[in-house]
């Protein structure tokens, strides 16, 4: 379902402001914090934003370019090459998280072009470790 907070913290000009400087991460980090309740600590969520993102081909996740008069923010520096990637990679940590304490299991469901795509990447995942495989005896 779609969570839907009681009460949206209204930022002030200063607060604005000294988020502005803030890292991609360390920006996630303060605003999602006041939304989990007490699902993870803040130190626990610093961990999985971190390595949330930490295979993100940019350091600050996404980059915003000029391009002209306009600014564009590309988002597709992530795993997989994708937007989706910037929430997919910290929803399946949180995932992770919520399974290790709990001694539960997360059913999902998927649209038929979603499971397409996972029965795609994996047969991309398999051909890549049968190249690595070929490789590494060529060598």
């Amino acid at each position: 379902g779609l969570f839907i907070p009681k009460k949206i913290k209204k930022y002030t000009t200063e607060e604005l402001n000294s988020l502005s400087n803030l890292s991609y991460q360390d920006l996630a980090k303060k605003i999602i914090f006041p939304f989990i309740g007490y699902f993870m600590t803040e130190a626990e969520l610093s961990l999985i934003v971190d390595k949330s993102y930490s295979s993100f081909r940019k350091e600050n996740v996404v980059d915003l370019i000029k391009i002209g008069d306009a600014k564009i923010l590309e988002l597709f520096h992530g795993p997989t090459l994708a937007f989706k990637d910037i929430a997919m990679q910290l929803l399946g940590n949180f995932y992770e998280y919520y399974l290790s304490k709990n001694s539960k299991q997360i059913n999902l469901a998927l649209q038929p072009c979603q499971l397409h795509e996972l029965l795609h990447l994996k047969r991309l995942h398999q051909q890549l470790l049968l190249l690595k495989r070929f490789l590494s005896h060529q060598l």
